[in-house]
């Protein structure tokens, strides 16, 4: 990972998933966050897909992705950096959510432009959780670099945003 800061955007592949969200019709956004925040899920952990109407939508949002020409190669999967932006956009477009860095995140308009519902949040909150918890990739890469407190301090509003009900 290209980084050059500890903010959620300020890698190459969180700015360049935050490239992709502003280019993603606004209809299909919802969609795209939601297939980000599941890649991270252990299988166990994904929600029945018969009780759970945005699991069913991840399949659809795949094959949507793909007609928009936005497919990704295997070795290519989305990781803790894209969940970590996708947690990032969900927090900041909830009442009172924290700022999302314009810079290299994505445009104010499609943040205000999102709904959020209650199972989206709930989705970017395990997600996020997931993504960067002791063990996961993140922790070990930002631990290594030493800098795993000020990444984890930078987090800390958009976790505590998903967090309120």
């Amino acid at each position: 990972m290209g980084a050059w800061g500890t903010g959620p955007f300020d890698n190459d592949r969180a700015a360049d998933w935050a490239g992709q969200l502003a280019d993603t019709p606004p209809h299909d956004r919802p969609e795209l966050l939601r297939t980000t925040l599941l890649t991270v899920l252990p299988g166990g952990d994904r929600p029945e897909p018969a009780r759970w109407t945005p699991w069913r939508s991840a399949g659809r949002a795949w094959s949507r992705l793909r007609r928009l020409g936005r497919t990704l190669r295997d070795d290519e999967d989305w990781g803790a950096e894209e969940v970590v932006a996708a947690a990032c956009v969900v927090a900041g477009a909830l009442p009172g959510g924290p700022a999302v860095d314009e810079n290299y995140g994505p445009p104010a308009e499609v943040i205000t432009s999102l709904e959020v519902d209650e199972e989206l949040r709930a989705l970017a909150l395990r997600a996020v959780q997931e993504a960067i918890g002791e063990g996961s990739e993140w922790h070990d890469l930002w631990s290594e670099a030493g800098a795993l407190d000020e990444a984890t301090t930078a987090l800390q509003p958009v976790v505590d945003a998903l967090r309120r009900p």
